[in-house]
């Protein structure tokens, strides 16, 4: 089944062939826990293949193996700034070193890493003796949802035929089902696996994230070890798929069920009529900042369904500082939650309307209470506020209600009260009982 479902995703997706388990080259999807576990699975796949590739130069075994050990501790891995801290997590994992890319960004142009880019790092690295052996491109980018100039990046492979590239699409690959998308995956023929959790954005329970491989072959080189407790005749005569071969861990859940589930509940239309829905409120939310440019501004284009903007002011220092205190008295409100970001040195705050039960005036209330608290900080200055989230002057509400006496309590005040409150409904229980 899991075969079949993955196989599915893929052609909604419109993934190249080769990515199918039916592919002359022999690809195929397999679910894995998290994008990040994924990662660090193809990181260890590249590794060996290109240490693989090393060791034709050796004419003995001994020499093969004294080539690999040379070599190992020269192997990096690159990925732009950008990037979500889960390749850098992965290669820590695997033992090898990492670059990362700095890419420029504006209000007009996301952060998105170019062929030319790449270029110059893997020049500058092999300048140095070192072997790049892995790089990690995004679909969705963490802070800002930009996407990597991948067709810009396929030229430079030629020139590094033995570069293992994998597309990190953990959130925005779900928005690939819509048509208007579909031209994204075209130059992914080109790279060696590509990723996206079902459970992000495409209304699937966590674990699920969608691994796929152009050569599943290079997944079971590394990864394969047959202890004779687990030889049996139908893996030998190669007659079923063994997934612990594509996977770090030995054991597997079966997760196949659920994307049957929902592809079947929901169909092709239904999940892109979600999607759609999604990218309508994210577009929504942008107008509503950019109608309000006398106090936010947008620091880089909206992108599948997400805003990140900041308070405007004339220095960048005080927009950070006052956003900071924004984001920080929204929070400590508690009626909404909303998220941050550094990019390029500007603090942000970040929101998206990818939910499926999120309706235009649920955000419409976001937006006015971002508002509201914009204009209480910009009127006040910032620091009797700042004081307030702190805990050192009055502060906010928690969940939306005063406290005791008139008291507001947010920051470590309100923690502890939660606190001490669930444990009087403990023992209350427990006297009960």
């Amino acid at each position: 089944m899991e075969t079949i479902v993955l196989d599915w995703l893929a052609r909604l997706l419109n993934l190249p062939g080769c990515f199918l388990s039916t592919s002359k080259n022999g690809g195929g999807g397999v679910i894995q826990g998290s994008a990040s576990e994924a990662i660090c699975t193809v990181i260890v796949a590249a590794r060996e293949r290109y240490l693989r590739s090393l060791a034709t130069a050796g004419k003995s075994a001994e020499e093969c193996e004294e080539v690999i050990d040379n070599n190992r501790s020269k192997l990096v891995a690159l990925f732009s700034d950008q990037a979500h801290s889960s390749t850098q997590k992965g290669c820590q994992i695997a033992g090898v070193k990492h670059h990362s890319i700095k890419v420029p960004g504006s209000a007009t142009e996301n952060y998105v890493l170019t062929g030319p880019l790449l270029r110059k790092a893997l020049e500058e690295l092999t300048a140095r003796g070192l072997h790049p052996f892995f790089l990690t491109v995004t679909l969705g980018t963490t802070a800002t949802c930009a996407a990597d100039d991948f067709a810009s990046i396929v030229p430079v492979l030629k020139d590094y035929p033995n570069l293992w590239v994998h597309v990190d699409a953990a959130f925005a690959g779900a928005a690939l089902i819509l048509p208007q998308y579909q031209h994204i995956p075209a130059p992914f023929e080109h790279f060696d696996s590509f990723d996206m959790n079902m459970h992000k954005w495409l209304l699937t329970n966590f674990d699920c994230s969608c691994l796929y491989v152009k050569t599943r072959k290079h997944l079971i080189d590394a990864l394969s070890i047959t202890p004779p407790y687990l030889r049996n005749a139908f893996s030998e005569q190669g007659l079923v798929t063994d997934y612990r071969d594509w996977q770090i861990p030995l054991g597997r859940r079966f997760r196949a069920l659920k994307i049957w589930f929902v592809m079947r509940s929901y169909g092709v239309s239904g999940l892109q009529g979600h999607i759609r829905n999604s990218l309508q409120h994210g577009e929504s939310f942008a107008q509503w900042v950019r109608d309000r440019a006398d106090i936010f501004e947008i620091i880089v284009p909206p992108a599948f369904a997400l805003t990140v903007f900041a308070v405007k002011t004339a220095l960048r220092e005080e927009s950070n500082r006052l956003t900071k205190v924004v984001y920080e008295a929204v929070n400590a409100d508690g009626e909404i939650f909303i998220t941050s970001t550094v990019v390029d040195g500007i603090y942000a705050i970040r929101v998206v309307g990818g939910g499926p039960k999120v309706r235009e005036e649920v955000l419409r209330r976001a937006f006015s209470i971002l508002v509201s608290k914009t204009e209480e900080v910009l009127k006040a200055g910032g620091a009797t506020m700042l004081d307030a989230v702190n805990g050192v002057k009055e502060v906010a509400r928690i969940n939306g209600r005063n406290g005791e006496n008139g008291v507001k309590l947010s920051g470590v005040s309100a923690i502890a009260a939660v606190e001490q409150g669930v444990k009087g409904i403990v023992q209350e229980g427990i006297r009960g009982v």
